[in-house]
């Protein structure tokens, strides 16, 4: 007990003040508002107040975002319209091209269908004609197997005279050789592998232009057997450059030594030369006394023999004819 008063005695003098502390104190350890706060506060009053009342620039207002804002959509509705007009105009710019290509295609498109209306009704006409032949009442031909042939040799040579000048597509000697043809020959004519009246005109086109100064002069002309008439003559004519590229198109490249003495290609030997060959043309008559078939027979080999002198170029020649 004695101790316990000791150490209670003695610590009394630890014991707190009970004197309140002043701010005067208290400040200097914990300030109770920091000065620079209230300060820096009031700054920031004076200042907003100064810049409205004042117009300073760079401190924003409601109403200047307001305006700022207004502008800026003005300006975006603007940009708008005028992508919109950009994006109408090049619409429009590809309209009207596509509707420029699709007016092309469709006037192609008529133009090829009217094409195939014309053919189809040339193709038609001749269809009826040729079947206007065939069932027509078979009558006996008024000319005899003598004129026939007589006539035929004299029209064709007037066509290969006549090809040199004008188109005989459009002369009345056409109509005319067609006219006799179509009178005298059957519709089912055949020469070779050639079947009709018009293909036999088509095979005398073609052939005609190929050579140059073409005649065909009549020798004689015979019967055979009755029924079968044969007409002889010499067919004449000039090679030129369309025949060794019509004709004579496959020569061999080879150059030869003339009786000149000079070397010279096949086709060098064979331009220019007038060929003579002698011809022979055989007319098979049907009962009604209508040419129902020809064949032709044309000797090459004598004149090219006499240009070429060597057999060897001959046969290749006549190999590589068309």
């Amino acid at each position: 007990m004695s101790v316990s008063r000791h150490f209670t005695a003695s610590f009394e003098h630890f014991e707190p003040c009970q004197t309140q502390l002043g701010d005067e104190i208290v400040g200097f350890v914990f300030p109770r508002v920091p000065q620079a706060r209230h300060t820096n506060l009031s700054q920031e009053k004076s200042l907003l107040a100064d810049s409205r009342s004042s117009g300073v620039p760079g401190i924003i207002t409601n109403t200047e975002s307001h305006q700022a804002e207004s502008i800026i959509e003005t300006i975006s509705n603007e940009l708008l319209q005028t992508d919109k007009t950009i994006t109408r105009k090049r619409k429009g710019i590809d309209r009207r091209e596509q509707c420029r290509i699709n007016q092309v295609r469709y006037r192609k498109r008529q133009r090829l269908i009217l094409l195939q209306l014309e053919e189809s009704v040339k193709r038609l006409r001749k269809e009826v004609a040729y079947l206007k032949r065939v069932v027509r009442p078979e009558l006996k031909c008024k000319h005899s197997p003598w004129a026939i042939v007589a006539e035929v040799v004299r029209q064709v040579n007037d066509y290969l005279s006549l090809w040199r000048k004008v188109d005989v597509a459009t002369t009345t000697h056409d109509i005319k050789l067609r006219t006799f043809l179509e009178e005298c020959f059957s519709p089912v004519v055949t020469m070779g592998d050639t079947t009709g009246v018009d293909a036999l005109i088509e095979q005398l086109q073609h052939y005609a232009p190929n050579f140059g100064d073409p005649k065909l002069q009549l020798q004689r002309i015979e019967s055979k057997v009755p029924g079968v008439m044969m007409a002889t003559g010499r067919f004449q004519m000039t090679v030129t450059e369309l025949s060794l590229c019509k004709v004579f198109l496959n020569l061999p490249l080879g150059s030869r030594i003339g009786r000149d003495g000079r070397h010279a290609t096949l086709h060098e030997r064979l331009l220019g030369q007038r060929l003579s060959c002698s011809c022979t043309i055989t007319f098979l008559f049907d009962d009604n006394g209508r040419v129902d078939r020809l064949e032709v027979n044309l000797d090459l080999v004598n004149p090219l023999l006499q240009v070429f002198e060597k057999l060897e170029d001959v046969a290749n020649t006549l190999m590589n004819c068309s």
